[in-house]
């Protein structure tokens, strides 16, 4: 299953608890993309065991990404950010930023 376009929280090393959207795969490791140190230029490789799928209701990222339509690192950080403030509504107010 393809994980392209959707956001995941990071389970282990120094970027414990970021939330990343996946913009690729390659070689058994996921891109990762914040928009703001990992930027589309430049991703993050994290192997799949160490990140965690978020469910998530904003689906016009997603289909962006998988639908290899242009996507800014703006468009990017304001998706994370909404799925961060979802998040922090079902935790209770806990965030994971």
């Amino acid at each position: 299953m393809s994980m392209l376009g959707m956001f995941v929280e990071s389970l282990s090393g120094h970027d414990r608890g970021t939330v990343y959207a996946v913009i690729g795969e390659t070689d058994g490791r996921l891109c990762l993309c914040d928009g703001r140190l990992h930027k589309l230029d430049k991703p993050k490789l994290k192997n799949y065991r160490h990140v965690r799928q978020l469910p998530t209701k904003d689906a016009s990222l997603p289909q962006k990404i998988a639908g290899h339509q242009p996507v800014t690192d703006a468009e990017i950080r304001r998706s994370i950010k909404k799925v961060v403030m979802e998040q922090a509504m079902q935790e209770g107010g806990k965030t994971l930023v």
